[in-house]
């Protein structure tokens, strides 16, 4: 027999805690922010799938990977929330590149819509994982705890190319 390919693709989902909601402005509507939160999401939950990696990041909302790739928003939350992807992705060593992909074609947003069937199907093989959220100095700017963390694990490591 064949030995089993490990997964190639990876997926998870959650409800935003209130804990979340309760550290940003109040408003109508967070989509931009959680955009931004879900890529953070992905580096603090898989930092060693990242880690001294170039990485290509599509994401589907452009006020959002504009925050992303200035490291910066007029919006504080976002602010806040793109310097804590900018923290995690140089702890990581991760040379991350943001491309824009229209909802539509956005295999990331099966999982927000509950829509598990084509990511568990046997011909995709996606892996689910556990999401890790950010220490809660992080949400407060505190951000030296966060990378120093990350880093310490990266040291003495070369940069790896190419592979998954």
């Amino acid at each position: 027999g064949s030995a089993e390919k490990p997964a190639r693709w990876r997926f998870s989902s959650a409800v935003v805690p209130d804990w979340v909601y309760a550290r940003m402005r109040e408003r109508t509507q967070y989509v931009g922010q959680l955009e931004i939160l879900a890529a953070v999401l992905a580096y603090t939950s898989r930092p060693e799938q990242f880690r001294g990696r170039d990485v290509i990041h599509f994401i589907d909302n452009s006020g959002a990977e504009a925050g992303l790739v200035k490291g910066y928003s007029r919006d504080l939350d976002s602010a806040r929330l793109a310097g804590i992807f900018h923290c995690l992705a140089a702890a990581l060593e991760a040379n991350v590149w943001f491309e824009y992909v229209a909802s539509k074609a956005n295999l990331a947003d099966l999982p927000s819509r509950d829509d598990f069937e084509l990511l568990r199907s046997p011909e995709f093989g996606a892996e689910w994982f556990e999401l890790e959220w950010p220490e809660l100095a992080a949400w407060d700017g505190e951000l030296s705890g966060l990378f120093e963390s990350l880093r310490k694990r990266s040291r003495g490591r070369k940069r790896a190319r190419g592979g998954s």
